[in-house]
């Protein structure tokens, strides 16, 4: 979570632009201020701070049932993505957590083209929330989710149906472009090191907890990371005659000192 608050700080401070995109491009999805500061939560009577203990918590479980599910980065971001876009539609009043994270997870997994069952996706989450809760697979209490249960049958249920909900409130708008795919071009024309390379990637998964991917385009999240990683590790990265390394990938620092950064 402050990798999350550090990293949006520091794309703020940076103050990244970029040229307007070209005709037939894809745009990113970017929401205004005016939803950002009052989500459907919030009107609903949602306290700002438990939206974002929500949102954390829900994309923990997204990266961990992720993981037990051998998913590629990609389709782990695009859940958490997707999870983050929804609840900007809808509030988490009317809509449980748990069944939006393991409907964005199915989502995620079509879109990433990296299909999983439904029922692998429902046991999967009930033993990541078991271990959440301290509970180890020798407890007495620990249990395996039955297929015949009425729970599965229950959370299927939730899950198919929110499954066409969110498509529908997202309009049917799946794509997804991700910063981490900018991260490896960046990191390759820096010929950063990996100890750069795998703080800078740590950011980025630790910034997916957080709506950073709404206010923020992907290349700037992605620049920020490597640019908070280097700050951390006290690493100098290319300049030459007052160029800076991020304007090769056309990009400007707006900051008077580089330590408002963090």
């Amino acid at each position: 979570m402050l990798c999350a608050l550090v990293l949006t700080v520091c794309i703020a401070a940076v103050g990244i632009t970029y040229p307007p995109l070209q005709c037939g491009e894809m745009r990113t999805y970017i929401l205004p201020a005016s939803i950002l500061n009052s989500s459907p939560s919030v009107r609903g009577g949602v306290s700002s701070d438990v939206e974002v203990s929500n949102r954390i918590f829900a994309c923990e479980v997204i990266s961990q049932s992720g993981i037990l599910l051998r998913l590629p980065q990609a389709a782990i971001s695009t859940a958490q993505i997707l999870l983050h876009r929804f609840y900007y539609r809808v509030s988490m009043r009317k809509h449980p957590v748990l069944a939006v994270v393991m409907s964005c997870i199915l989502l995620a997994t079509k879109v990433e083209e990296t299909g999983r069952s439904v029922r692998d996706i429902l046991t999967v989450t009930h033993r990541v929330l078991q271990r959440r809760s301290g509970l180890k697979s020798s407890s007495k209490e620990y249990t395996v989710l039955d297929s015949t249960s009425r729970k599965f049958k229950r959370w299927q249920d939730q899950v198919l149906a929110l499954e066409l909900l969110i498509l529908k409130e997202l309009g049917f708008i799946l794509y997804v472009d991700h910063p981490h795919n900018f991260f490896f071009h960046y990191v390759n024309a820096l010929n950063a090191g990996p100890e750069i390379a795998q703080r800078a990637w740590n950011f980025l998964n630790d910034a997916m907890r957080r709506d950073i991917c709404l206010r923020y385009k992907p290349e700037s999240i992605a620049t920020a990371a490597i640019y908070l990683s280097a700050r951390v590790l006290q690493i100098a990265l290319p300049e030459q005659a007052g160029a800076c390394w991020y304007e090769l990938f056309d990009t400007s620092k707006q900051c008077k000192s580089c330590h408002e950064c963090v």
